[in-house]
């Protein structure tokens, strides 16, 4: 048989626009596509169906696979004669491991090619309009890793960076910006220098959190910074807020915006909303309490005690937390937060696993489309056949989830750890329907079916459904948070505007700024 040959691939910063003519063309041709995290679902749908496709996702805390191991099936595979796109975020051979896995790949004799990416360390800059030189700031620039290396002696020197360069751009340093920052200062930076942490950049939901080296780690906690997050230090910085560009396209220029979430998680998505130059508009569509019968949540907790069960499923916030509430009234909190760090955990979105993560619950899966389609895609490539699956969830969930694991022949469960109801509140819904109807609400956000559906029957006294779904159609943006929610709506007889690629809220933001704006 033929040897393959195995193609080194830079999918770029994010944005699938900026992925290279040549990436695109060798995906289209691809037999064997192996991808990382930051590799959007955008450029995945590139791949033809074809292909066999292999997620060896790698973070700070956890990997699919270990390096060596990446590096051995991309061996294997280019042996079996197959055209192998090894595809990596950013740039394959700017701390992307390209130059380890090419070693690897010539000593075996396999062919290969190296097709550079669009570098999150240049593009994200340049979308948070920020020159990393320029001819009265900066004519030096250095690019380093933030991530600790195992060995000591390989790490950063940052003293010497100092006195090096004008501009620094730190790559991977989220989780160690309080010790970077510490150590540029004693190095002999000047703690007034600006930075600025661009977050997700050259995506919708790119944000920029700006300040000054000696408090921006402090900022960057207040302001919940997470990876993936570039780095700038320098005065160069400073041009960030003249030359801004990417953002005008990103806000809700003064418009009202809907909210139909539970009233204890809208406080988090109106502070988004005004961030982005919007109104929040708060109509909680769901009232959550706690589960009517403790039963199965007692023997679930039992089961998990007994280390009976092999995947604990959450597809929200809510399910961790009032889980764990009722864990906490039957005094069985410790067990069950022990018997969960012994399962393999799946959470649907990085919220919900940022809640596990809370409490010292290692998360094992995300799926890269946060809804049960994605966590079924991610299962079907395990064998869950005749493994226990639990899922802590409300008793108003669709069962689709769990219908099809039955067909995997798992032996899957629901856990109904918390029931939710339809707003009685009549002056909020008296109110709303006001408003709608006069045009003072410009956009509504759907987080879930049950949103839709409440929304309907809270306003049935006031308009019948066929009105509602008229006034919807035409006088405000409907905005769905993914398909399933989009689906509801569509049975309702209502026209989804915007959907998000990813179904989070800051997603849906982004998305509705865009449609806005590029209108």
């Amino acid at each position: 048989m033929d040897r393959g040959k195995v193609f080194l691939v830079g999918a770029g910063p994010g944005d699938e626009k900026l992925l290279t003519v040549k990436a695109f063309e060798l995906l289209k041709e691809a037999d064997v596509v192996i991808y990382d995290r930051l590799v959007s679902e955008a450029i995945l749908k590139l791949v033809p169906k074809s292909a066999e496709k292999i997620y060896v996702g790698k973070s700070s805390k956890k990997h699919e696979l270990t390096q060596d191991k990446i590096t051995e099936l991309l061996i294997k595979k280019g042996l079996e004669g197959k055209k192998v796109v090894r595809l990596k975020g950013g740039d394959p051979f700017l701390f992307g491991r390209g130059g380890e896995e090419a070693e690897a790949l010539v000593e075996q004799g396999i062919d290969f090619e190296v097709v550079p990416g669009v570098t999150s360390a240049i593009a994200a800059p340049a979308y948070a309009g920020i020159p990393l030189t320029h001819r009265d700031y900066a004519s030096s620039v250095a690019i380093v890793t933030g991530h600790m290396a195992e060995n000591a002696e390989r790490n950063v020197n940052w003293a010497k960076i100092v006195g090096a360069v004008d501009t620094i751009v730190v790559l991977m340093g989220v989780g160690e910006l309080e010790s970077t920052a510490k150590q540029l200062v004693e190095g002999g930076l000047n703690p007034d220098t600006p930075v600025a942490l661009i977050e997700c950049g050259t995506l919708k939901q790119q944000r920029s959190v700006t300040g000054k080296i000696s408090t921006i780690a402090e900022e960057a906690e207040k302001k919940n910074v997470k990876p993936p997050a570039v780095i700038v230090i320098g005065e160069v910085v400073n041009l960030g807020r003249k030359l801004a560009w990417f953002k005008k396209n990103s806000t809700l220029k003064g418009k009202t915006v809907a909210v139909t979430r539970p009233r204890g998680q809208a406080a988090e998505a109106a502070e988004m909303i005004t961030d982005r130059g919007g109104k929040p508009y708060l109509i909680p569509t769901i009232e959550i309490k706690g589960p009517s019968d403790l039963k199965p949540i007692k023997k679930f907790i039992t089961e998990l005690r007994k280390e009976e069960v092999d995947y604990v499923i959450f597809m929200s916030i809510n399910g961790v937390r009032h889980l764990l509430s009722a864990a906490e009234s039957l005094g069985q909190l410790d067990e069950t937060l022990d018997g969960l760090r012994k399962t393999v955990m799946i959470a649907v979105g990085p919220r919900t696993a940022q809640e596990l993560e809370a409490h010292q619950i290692k998360v094992d899966i995300v799926p890269s489309k946060y809804t049960s389609e994605g966590i079924l895609e991610r299962l079907e490539q395990l064998d869950v056949s005749g493994k226990t699956i639990r899922i802590p969830r409300t008793s108003s969930a669709t069962p689709v989830l769990k219908e099809k694991l039955w067909e995997m022949d798992a032996l899957v469960q629901e856990v109904y750890v918390y029931e939710s109801a339809v707003p009685a509140d009549r002056k909020l819904k008296e109110k709303f329907f006001q408003d709608l109807t006069a045009e003072k609400i410009d956009a509504i956000i759907f987080g879930s079916t049950s949103c839709v559906k409440n929304l309907f029957q809270m306003l049935e006294d006031q308009i019948s459904r066929e009105k509602m779904r008229d006034l919807m159609n035409s006088k405000v943006t409907v905005v769905a948070i993914g398909p399933v929610t989009a689906g509801a709506l569509a049975e309702m007889g209502v026209k989804v505007d915007v959907m998000p690629d990813k179904h989070l809220f800051e997603e849906a933001l982004a998305a509705l700024a865009l449609y806005w704006n590029s209108g």
